[in-house]
């Protein structure tokens, strides 16, 4: 690198660059700070510039280089100048500056740049680096399988593959046959995922090259010691290097789930839980996600237990969270409470005329009366309505005793479910009474 002698050339330069040209300094003199900061040079006709990058971490290089001359052209290599990483050709002038960027994923180390004009002619240029720690925790060196770090379950590591060390190892060990469970966030736009037993065979390839973002991979394993390895595809292409995050877990699938009941027949306001049991003991997860069909008739909770909101009918759905994709189901039947009389008493002599407390949700409504107290021998009953809160009997036998009682149900199926009689109520007829009307509550002669 010459020290600018022409006048013009300098004022050139500074117009172009907003600084002076600096003075000359010898090939291996030259360093170039990762402070993002330009430094400027000139190439004479034959010659190239050298510059030293010193990387105190692992990371991202960047490097700008912009030219106001033809043909320029900058390379990066290792500080023995044996292995070229990347380089970028550039066509400018003074009228028409150029800019190109190269980006590298590198390790803490030494590197080159070379910067000459390619048709071998003079040539002006401006550089600059910018660095970026990638922040990864993985042990060093993890490069083969016996340098293999060491990782606990569920511990998660961030990693980091470059242009000259594009392979990194893990070590982990399972007590007993489970599924492990991968978890790779990755970076880089294409790695390679590939887990092996303690000898070294092969037990999962992921078949191709994984994607950019987060990836999940799945394999059986007995126990004893494995080892995974997460690769780049292409340490020429910065896309496919750079930082990423990964952590195992030993799974036990849930196996099977059973119920308490396929069919359950609970009253209203009552509580009831549905799990019998999970197996295998010591899965993984445990837990269902529960649905209700109705959830105004009944309610579910995260633990599988319902609440009878309301007569009527509704299915719970259990389905495993762990990924078995089990599912199960119970029907739940809510019968309604006990029923509540209002009133009940002698109308015209001669009939009785009953008045419930209203229930909603009901499918029907059974009034029963009986001349025995226990309800022995002949008895009538009535099937009103769900709505039908009210009813009166027909013209009954004078100057006798008769016992009323009443039920609510509801209905599924064509089944009926009946809640609890109300409590008896005891009323006597008149000797004589009016006679009219027709009622479908008859004596119970």
């Amino acid at each position: 690198m010459k020290r600018f002698s022409k006048g013009l050339l300098v004022s050139c330069m500074t117009l172009l660059f907003g600084i002076a040209a600096t003075s000359v300094a010898k090939a291996d003199d030259l360093t170039l700070s990762t402070n993002d900061k330009w430094t400027t040079g000139h190439i004479d006709e034959g010659e190239a510039d050298f510059y030293t990058i010193d990387v105190q971490d692992a990371g991202k290089l960047e490097i700008v280089y912009q030219v106001t001359s033809e043909h320029m052209k900058a390379e990066l290599y290792d500080t023995d100048m044996i292995e070229r990483y990347r380089d970028v050709y550039v066509d400018g002038s003074a009228a028409s500056p150029a800019t190109q960027s190269m980006n590298i994923n590198v390790e803490k180390g030494t590197y080159v740049i070379k910067s000459y004009n390619s048709w071998g002619r003079e040539g002006d240029y401006r550089i600059k680096a910018k660095f970026t720690v990638a922040g990864n925790n993985e042990r060093e060196p993890n490069n083969t399988y016996q340098e293999a770090m060491s990782v606990k379950e569920k511990a998660t590591i961030k990693g980091f593959l470059s242009c000259t060390d594009n392979v990194d190892y893990y070590k982990f060990a399972i007590k007993s046959s489970r599924t492990a469970r991968f978890i790779i966030n990755s970076n880089a736009s294409y790695f390679r995922f590939v887990v092996y037993d303690s000898n070294m065979y092969e037990k999962y390839n992921n078949g191709g090259w994984g994607n950019v973002g987060l990836n999940t991979y799945e394999v059986n394993l007995g126990p004893g010691t494995y080892y995974y390895k997460i690769e780049s595809s292409d340490t020429s292409n910065t896309d496919r290097t750079g930082t990423y995050t990964a952590k195992w877990l030993g799974i036990q699938y849930v196996t099977g789930v059973t119920l308490k009941s396929k069919t359950v027949v609970i009253e209203k306001g009552k509580k009831y839980s549905l799990i019998k049991t999970v197996k295998p003991a010591d899965a993984t997860n445990k837990k269902l996600a529960w649905t209700t069909s109705d959830r105004s008739v009944v309610a579910v909770d995260s633990s599988g237990k319902i609440t009878a909101k309301a007569p009527g009918a509704a299915t719970i759905t259990g389905t495993t969270k762990d990924g078995s994709n089990i599912t199960v189901t119970s029907r739940i039947i809510v019968k309604p409470q006990q029923a509540k009389i209002k009133n009940c008493k002698v109308v015209s002599g001669r009939h009785i005329v009953v008045e419930m407390q209203k229930e909603k949700g009901l499918s029907g409504i059974q009034y029963e009366m009986c001349r025995n107290a226990n309800f022995r021998g002949k008895t009538s009953s009535y099937y009103a309505g769900s709505n039908e809160f009210k009813a009166t009997t027909a013209t009954l036998t004078g100057n006798k005793d008769y016992y009323v009682r009443v039920r609510y149900y509801t209905s599924d199926w064509g089944t009926k479910y009946y809640g609890q009689w109300s409590k008896v109520y005891k009323v006597r007829t008149k000797k004589s009474g009016i006679k009219q009307g027709y009622y479908s509550w008859t004596d119970c002669k």
